[in-house]
């Protein structure tokens, strides 16, 4: 299963700072409104996790209030497998599966 590497340049996006790359539980909550596929060009998304991983849009919303509660304040009790980084779309990675619930993330463009 392939990790995905966080940002390196800050941003002022949902996808955090380069000094602090979560995303908040505001915007973590606000982006399973949107679904799995997107609401411009209905393109497959996933949610990138700060340990690397990624989650299906389904298990986010299963393990939404974990999620939450992680995209908070650091502190000891937050595991990085549960905080979340950034929305993304999966472009061309036919072999890209949650983390979760190991079914394959349906890309846009390429077939497995």
């Amino acid at each position: 299963m392939p990790r995905y590497e966080m940002q390196k340049t800050p941003s002022t996006t949902n996808h955090g700072t380069k000094a602090n790359p979560r995303m908040s539980a505001a915007d973590f909550v606000a982006g399973l409104d949107e679904g799995s596929h997107s609401s411009i060009g209905s393109y497959p998304r996933f949610l990138l996790m700060a340990d690397g991983e990624v989650l299906c849009i389904e298990c986010a919303i299963k393990e939404r209030e974990l999620i939450a509660e992680a995209a908070g304040e650091p502190g000891p009790w937050n595991n990085e497998q549960w905080t979340p980084v950034a929305y993304a779309a999966n472009w061309e990675d036919p072999n890209l599966y949650c983390a979760h619930c190991e079914e394959r993330i349906e890309s846009a463009y390429a077939e497995s």
